[in-house]
């Protein structure tokens, strides 16, 4: 698939960065569903990089195409329809982006880097990012193929979303 915008991976950031804000207000940790396998993806404290600045980190040393961003973004929006009670906050936000990333890079490029430098470049360890990886892909059902049309509906929302900033 190509980008459907030309950096991508900024407006799936700056898209991030609202929607965890505005999840953080509306899920508090009662209403978060503690027994889900969301917790996995918590953090003890929200890292100090911002969204924004977490994704340019790993498209500048990572090198994953604009299209991963694109569909890392879709995976993400699936679990979280999928998983209501998820309780997206920035303590989560970080690792399920790497997590989604590295999905998408393996099934979408044709070339990528390995789990370890992923790992390096998002700050956690190997095996922290293979068990999310897994885990994601069961939150995800198995069900990792987007259609063109799914695909582009969100492209334009990127472009939009781009023309509003």
């Amino acid at each position: 698939m190509r980008p459907c915008y030309p950096q991508t991976w900024k407006q799936v950031a700056y898209i991030l960065e609202r929607v965890t804000m505005s999840l953080e207000s509306r899920v508090t940790a009662e209403q978060s569903d503690e027994t889900s396998l969301s917790v996995y993806f918590e953090s003890t404290e929200a890292p100090k990089v911002t969204i924004v600045e977490y994704l340019a980190r790993i498209r500048l040393y990572t090198r994953c195409s604009d299209s991963c961003f694109a569909l890392a973004f879709i995976y993400i929006d699936r679990v979280l329809k999928k998983n209501p009670l998820f309780g997206l906050n920035p303590r989560k936000i970080h690792r399920l982006v790497l997590s989604a990333i590295v999905v998408a890079v393996k099934y979408l490029d044709e070339t990528c880097a390995n789990n370890k430098a992923y790992s390096i470049v998002g700050g956690i360890s190997v095996d922290e990012l293979n068990f999310l990886e897994i885990l994601l892909i069961s939150l995800l059902e198995l069900e990792l193929y987007i259609d063109p049309g799914t695909y582009y509906k969100y492209c334009l929302l990127y472009t939009s979303d781009a023309a509003d900033e």
